[in-house]
């Protein structure tokens, strides 16, 4: 395409124009090479769509004295269009302007007080690259456009559209130059901003394709920003990221397209299919984010437990200040204030066939500027994290049924909820307060044995709940208890209004944990039947509406809370190997303890093939036929479907690698001292508290060394400039390793003359790079800052 758009500005023939095709290709393939394969957005994938998209709509122009802008007149535009759309992109860091500034990346110190920081570092590259290795071709090109370079680089810096601010100077600039050129300085002018406008719409074009095409570069560009904040150098694209692209679209796509259609009137079709995106976002733009995160959700803050009890707060926090939006504050509201309801001794008893959940037409009466606000960083927020806290340390010490699983099952839940379409119980903030705390207590006083076991083990328990859910119903004793206590007065003020919504609290909290046991048969039964009236077949048997629709809540949100507790089976496959090792581990030490009788190697293989056909795929493929979820219980069903098929081909095989580091971890604890609970929250120097200090000072050093090799790197590419000038073999020399290029350095003299690296009499090295490494690391240390290695500055100076 290049080749077409040039020989239409050059008319060259025979062998000057086959020498011109073999350096363009040369030139494309350099190009290519210098994208990051590790960007999930900024790649040449993304390059090659927008080079598409920039040539689609360049031929969508007025062919005649209709155009306005007398674009393609200058057979040049064409080709300066397409040029800057293939190099607009060079070596991306994969972050956005703000965040190099932020950060002081080496491309923001390059480029400092001038803006436009990532295309001016990727116009430099491509054009050194055109200058040093395709001196033909570059000279061909200077020769029948002379200010090539100059339209070149002001097209690049154009493309800076990661804002809606930058989209509204594009639009400007568009704008101002609008009418009929009165000279050729004016006319240059204009085409220089339609063709900006057209390279802003090609390089945001997926905003106006077809929704499953928008998705895909969507949820790729969510990727690369995750990425960025994985790394440290972003900040949790996760919050915003639907209002964002909402706003994106309302405030940046919809008046660009409406501008580019006076440069292209024919590109009406743009406006259709941004419009049609614009509704179909809105309508599952949350539930799509929701199904992006599932597979590779996690709780962040790792197995401290500390950190954990944070994460949840956070979590809770936000559900909660819904829950007080929610209120009426009426004064009839007020005058049913009482004492809280009488627990029940078997929560088992207490099972609900049908919830009341709060309609969205019963939401806040008064505006919420009205309604008294409790001040959730003090005393509420306070009594919160107490909550929290206390409900991790009744959280025993196992291998899987632990205070970090509660955690995932609490953060999954919420991510399932946050993307359900808007029926009753999504949208009752009482109902997602209720699931997310059940899912956080829900093991609570787990002892590392299913219940047979525990019957056995603690009689009084098994004839305290009938031999009925012991273990699901001992945790809802367990969390009540702490949930009830007057120590927490400010938290129930914030959570109830009515001792009628103490009442459903407490009926949503109950259904919801004895969801989880999923081995009960008569609840199994209960469930299924409920199930079958909810969603039948054929004509349904409820007289009221109402009533069909809290029956159908009720149930659902169940099987969500039953998806959230073994959502790791639905998740990727790292996630789902690890979780699966964890079970695996605490089932062999209640073996090795002699609690159970049961070797978990034998069957654990077929044991793991029988839950995804028994109950994963079911459970995921009624989720998916209730239409709840959407999206979302579509990529839990296909995900279980390719993890049962993985575990079929590979589970084996793992259960042998299980069973080796299971012995070898029983051995191990046999051999180490004490370290007493994980779950002491009191003791700041318990041993999980110094494992997870030893944990985050490794991560921190791991980013100071990342660091430090991206100095060391961007050195290398400093001495490389200062000692050959863009001469010969400087290119090929910065696309080696900084072990490489070291290695070259080592072997000039220059290099020997002026480098403290020691060499011997007959000139090999005595010391080592690592060795002057360490001499700059302790001067760094002394300054206060980073810098480069001893070497490398004394070579720049």
């Amino acid at each position: 395409t290049l080749l077409s758009a040039l020989s239409d500005c050059v008319h060259k023939e025979g062998k000057r124009m086959e020498m011109m095709s073999g350096q363009l290709r040369g030139y494309v393939e350099s190009i290519a090479k210098l994208h990051s394969d590790t960007n999930a957005f900024h790649n040449f994938a993304h390059t090659t769509e927008v080079f598409l998209k920039a040539d689609f709509l360049w031929n969508d122009r007025p062919k005649d004295d209709t155009n306005p802008y007398a674009l393609g007149k200058d057979p040049w535009d064409r080709f300066i269009l397409l040029f800057t759309a293939l190099i607009h992109n060079v070596n991306h860091s994969g972050l956005k302007n703000e965040q190099l500034k932020a950060g002081n990346h080496i491309i923001f110190q390059k480029h400092k007080n001038r803006g436009c920081y990532q295309e001016r570092h990727s116009f430099t590259s491509a054009f050194e690259l055109l200058e040093e290795d395709f001196p033909d071709l570059y000279e061909e090109i200077s020769f029948g456009y002379p200010t090539f370079r100059s339209t070149l680089r002001e097209l690049v810096l154009s493309s800076n559209i990661e804002s809606v601010q930058s989209i509204r100077e594009v639009i400007k600039a568009t704008r101002a130059l609008s009418g009929p050129s009165t000279d050729s300085r004016s006319s240059r002018q204009q085409n220089k901003a339609s063709l900006a406008a057209i390279l802003a719409m090609a390089e945001i074009g997926h905003y106006s394709q077809r929704f499953d095409l928008f998705l895909n570069w969507n949820h790729r560009a969510f990727q690369e920003v995750m990425q960025a904040y994985n790394d440290g150098r972003a900040d949790d694209p996760r919050v915003g990221w639907y209002y964002e692209q909402t706003l994106f679209f309302d405030d940046a796509v919809v008046p660009l397209i409406a501008e580019l259609e006076r440069i292209l009137p024919q590109a009406s079709y743009l406006a259709d299919n941004a419009n049609r995106n614009i509704s179909s976002w809105r309508l599952s733009g949350r539930e799509w984010l929701a199904a992006s995160l599932l597979p590779a959700a996690k709780v962040e803050s790792g197995d401290n437990i500390d950190g954990l009890v944070t994460a949840n707060v956070q979590l809770l926090e936000r559900l909660l200040i819904d829950v007080v939006m929610s209120h009426t504050t009426t004064q009839d509201n007020k005058d049913q204030k009482s004492s809280m309801p009488r627990a029940l001794s078997n929560p088992y008893d207490e099972i609900k066939l049908v919830i009341d959940m709060q309609k969205k037409s019963e939401g806040v009466q008064k505006p919420k500027e009205d309604i008294e606000r409790p001040d959730l960083s003090g005393a509420a927020l306070s009594e919160l994290r107490n909550l929290v806290a206390m409900i991790a340390s009744g959280y025993e010490k196992n291998g899987f049924h632990n205070f970090l699983h509660a955690s995932h099952v609490a953060h999954l839940a919420n991510l399932l909820l946050s993307g359900a379409h808007e029926n009753d119980f999504a949208c009752d903030p009482l109902a997602r307060f209720s699931i997310v705390l059940s899912a956080l207590v829900h093991d609570v006083g787990h002892t590392g044995v299913p219940n047979g076991q525990l019957a056995e083990e603690k009689p009084e328990l098994a004839e305290k709940f009938r031999n009925k859910s012991i273990a699901e119903q001992n945790s809802i004793v367990i969390a009540w208890e702490i949930l009830m206590t007057d120590s927490f007065q400010n938290l129930h003020k914030c959570l109830f209004e009515s001792t009628k919504e103490q009442e459903r609290f407490r009926h949503l909290l109950v259904n919801c944990v004895m969801a989880t046991d999923i081995f009960d048969s008569d609840l199994r039964a209960l469930r299924k039947k409920r199930w079958d009236k909810s969603f039948p077949e054929g004509p349904s048997d409820f007289t009221c509406e109402n009533e069909q629709a809290n029956c159908r809540a009720t149930i659902v949100m169940e099987h969500i809370m039953q998806a959230s507790d073994v959502a790791h089976t639905m998740q990727e496959w790292e996630l789902y190997r690890l979780w699966n090792e964890c079970l695996f581990f605490e089932s062999y030490d209640a073996f090795a303890e002699g609690r159970s009788d049961k070797d978990p190697s034998d069957g654990w293989y077929q044991g793991e093939l029988w839950f995804f056909d028994n109950w994963v795929i079911p459970l995921a493929t009624n989720l998916s036929e209730c239409g709840v979820l959407g999206m979302i219980s579509e990529r839990l069903l296909r995900q279980a479907k390719d993890n049962r098929l993985k575990w079929e081909l590979e589970g084996e095989e793992l259960c042998n690698e299980m069973l080796q580091k299971a012995a070898q971890r029983r051995r191990h604890q046999r051999n180490a001292p004490s370290m007493g609970s994980v779950h002491s929250l009191k003791s700041e120097s318990s041993a999980v508290m110094l494992t997870s200090q030893m944990v985050n000072e490794v991560e921190t050093l791991s980013k100071v060394v990342k660091r430090y090799n991206k100095k060391m790197e961007a050195a290398c590419g400093n001495l490389i400039a200062v000692a050959y000038k863009g001469g010969p073999g400087a290119t090929e020399l910065k696309r080696k390793s900084s072990a490489e290029i070291h290695e070259h350095f080592r072997e000039q003299d220059w290099y020997r003359m002026y480098s403290d690296d020691e060499f011997s009499a007959d000139g090999s090295e005595i010391g080592s790079i690592r060795s002057s490494s360490v001499r700059s690391s302790r001067n760094s240390k002394k300054s206060g800052k980073y810098q480069v290695t001893t070497n490398i500055r004394v070579a720049l100076s």
